[in-house]
């Protein structure tokens, strides 16, 4: 409309400085295509289907390493803790780079740490390399390649739909897993988990090169050649890091982002076994967990889509309002018999896990868009990843000292409550940015 362009179809974004001109530079070299709209789209849902395909396929092999190491499930588990972990506690790094080297340089960087830490663990002897295989090389590359990294790099560009584009590759979280995991059983059954692992790492990375060396997205949006981006701020520049730090806005979406981590992943990770204490089989109970993921897919993109039609804050409460009866549909389940319970409790708790992760990215970038964005919002998604680690550690706690988890339940639905509050704060508040425009 007003374009020029009335008989192609809107895209669903233009990349920040596409158009001509020293900001719409990108790392040039010989035959490689720069992407934007529904092709960086494509690639970034694959990037992260492919990185988290890898390291979520870990509950598949958590059987059988337990037999091989001869350990307690805790014991090897905590290797995918360690994994989550360093998703989160790496964000800001992630911000950062992406800002300083741009997309291509950092999935690439993604893609072999991601091959690095699976191909170890494959080698792995001992219980600790495992932990340095998969949870450190895996975790870095998966949080190189993950929702954090392209939550910053769709934030960074002009979009027309900003929730539903990044609704579409957040999806590929849940997505991912839905290919890779019954995969990696096929190859565990036939050649044995550590060749199983070592295709799954060889596979991913060549797919993962191969995407972001010969097409990538726009790169950093440095003022000054050698400058970092976001390390001033001023009319027309964009947000600083320091300057975002200094609003009431960057620590509400920290408060929020670290009660949401922290409740869902408490459940999230003990619901198998909440599940079987209430006497149903682990098999079923098995069953609504994978189950709840795929919703979680589906609660990304539906939500991101509706959410640039009908209004974020509406729908934003709305998945709170959702995973807060969700989680109390659980508190109700009580033994085996009529699972009308259970089954709100997979459709509410299941379609809004992921459902604000578009809604608060495209919030936050229309808070703190610039070329700082990245860091800036490596900064926040920090909080989550705190969050993410503490609460299954917490509900493990509580589960101890009160026999229960009751107590967890309700202390999770409290925090998804705070996080509600703080981001209705945030839609009350006048927007920091246009101060600086």
């Amino acid at each position: 409309m007003g374009d020029g362009s009335a008989m192609a179809p809107p895209p669903v974004f233009r990349a920040a400085g596409q158009g001509g001109g020293e900001e719409g530079r990108t790392d040039s070299s010989e035959g490689v295509r720069p992407l934007s709209g529904w092709g960086l789209v494509a690639l970034s849902f694959a990037n992260v289907a492919i990185a988290y395909g890898v390291v979520l396929s870990f509950p598949v092999f958590l059987p059988v390493l337990v037999d091989h190491f001869h350990a307690s499930r805790g014991t090897v588990a905590a290797a995918f803790s360690w994994a989550m972990f360093m998703i989160g506690i790496t964000s800001l790094l992630v911000g950062n780079a992406l800002d300083r080297w741009g997309p291509r340089r950092v999935f690439c960087a993604g893609a072999l740490a991601l091959a690095s830490g699976m191909g170890l663990a494959a080698l792995a002897h001992s219980v600790w390399l495992l932990y340095v295989g998969f949870g450190l090389g895996g975790g870095v590359g998966a949080s190189f390649l993950g929702w954090v990294s392209h939550g910053a790099l769709l934030g960074r560009a002009r979009l027309a739909r900003p929730a539903t584009a990044i609704g579409i590759v957040y999806g590929g979280m849940g997505v991912g897993p839905l290919i890779t995991s019954p995969v990696a059983q096929r190859l565990i059954t036939a050649f044995g988990w550590r060749w199983a692992l070592a295709a799954i790492a060889i596979t991913g990375c060549v797919a993962l090169v191969a995407l972001n060396v010969w097409f990538h997205p726009p790169g950093p949006l440095a003022q000054d050649p050698g400058e970092a981006p976001g390390t001033r701020s001023g009319p027309g520049q964009g947000p600083s890091v320091q300057w975002a730090l200094r609003t009431p806005h960057f620590w509400l979406y920290f408060l929020a982002f670290f009660a949401i981590g922290g409740s869902m992943y408490a459940v999230l990770a003990h619901e198998v076994a909440y599940v079987v204490d209430r006497g149903f089989t682990p098999m079923f109970a098995a069953s609504v967990f994978g189950v709840t993921q795929v919703l979680s897919g589906v609660g990304r993109v539906l939500f991101g889509f509706l959410a640039d039609r009908w209004g974020r804050d509406r729908l934003v409460v709305t998945s709170f309002v959702m995973s807060i009866g969700g989680i109390g549909c659980l508190l109700m389940v009580q033994e085996p018999g009529p699972a009308l319970f259970l089954y709100a409790f997979v459709a509410l708790f299941g379609i809004s896990f992921g459902a604000r992760g578009p809604i608060m990215t495209a919030m936050a970038a229309g808070h703190f868009g610039g070329p700082a964005f990245g860091t800036i919002f490596g900064s926040i998604t920090l909080a989550h990843g705190l969050g993410t680690a503490l609460g299954p550690w917490a509900a493990g706690f509580l589960f101890d000292r009160a026999g229960d988890y009751r107590v967890t339940f309700v202390l999770a639905m409290l925090s998804l409550a705070v996080a509600c509050a703080a981001t209705l704060i945030l839609h009350r508040l006048p927007n920091p940015s246009r101060v600086l425009r």
